[in-house]
């Protein structure tokens, strides 16, 4: 008799427990003899937390089963006190991202220098990359040769930025940037950080290619007492 109660005990656990179990743990029934265990093992498979029982469809039977869905009472341990511990409804989670737009830009136009004894015409060019990362803004990575071809060329590469007025087909725009500069001009040559600033407008901005007209200033940092600088005004053409 003890032994028909105990198996029937537990195959009603094991049916109450038994759907939408993740983890299974076997157990032995044991006869009247706590020693002489029995060849049958029964599977009681353990309710996730977060869930609940209700009575459904069994698995691949056919018939009447339970089944474990998610329960809304259910409260997480609280884990905000432990190091390093963060629960996941207090994690900010960036949802959405923007792709930016890329463009390769190259342009040309005069230069003049300062602090230079140079007064012959000079001519600039510059190529680099745009990323449009917003309506509002691009990074720009810029590289520039300005060189009256005989005496003075002052060279830099520089990482910097534009800010647009309106995201229309024109749009007015100010700019920065900051990078390393090399200069040789009559007398000296020259090699530091190098500053920049330009005011322009970028004509098309709405379609795949694009111009823009901008005048620029760039000035070496360096340790001469009047460190070489460049003004140009250039056309440009991004695609």
């Amino acid at each position: 008799m003890t032994r028909r109660l105990t198996l029937s005990a537990l195959m009603t656990a094991g049916l109450y427990l038994g759907a939408g179990a993740q983890s299974q743990t076997n157990i032995t029934v044991h006869g009247d003899d706590a020693n002489t265990p029995l060849t049958k093992h029964d599977t009681v498979q353990v309710v996730p937390p977060g869930t609940k029982i209700v009575p459904g469809q069994a698995t691949g039977t056919g018939g009447t089963g339970v089944i474990a869905v998610p329960d809304p009472s259910y409260t997480p341990p609280d884990t905000a006190r432990e190091v390093g511990a963060i629960p996941p409804e207090q994690t900010k989670i960036l949802q959405n991202r923007r792709e930016s737009k890329k463009f390769t830009g190259a342009g040309f136009g005069p230069a003049g220098f300062g602090n230079v004894d140079e007064k012959m015409p000079a001519y600039d060019i510059y190529a680099g990359r745009f990323w449009e990362v917003n309506k509002f803004a691009a990074i720009k990575a810029l590289g520039e040769v300005a060189s009256d071809f005989d005496k003075a060329t002052l060279a830099n590469v520089t990482l910097g930025g534009n800010l647009y007025a309106a995201p229309t087909d024109f749009a007015p725009y100010v700019g920065g940037g900051l990078g390393l500069g090399y200069g040789a001009v009559p007398g000296d040559r020259n090699f530091g950080f190098n500053v920049g600033a330009s005011i322009g407008a970028l004509l098309f901005r709405t379609s795949s290619t694009q111009m823009n007209l901008e005048g620029s200033a760039e000035m070496m940092l360096s340790q001469a007492d009047s460190p070489p600088s460049v003004y140009t005004a250039r056309l440009g053409v991004l695609f």
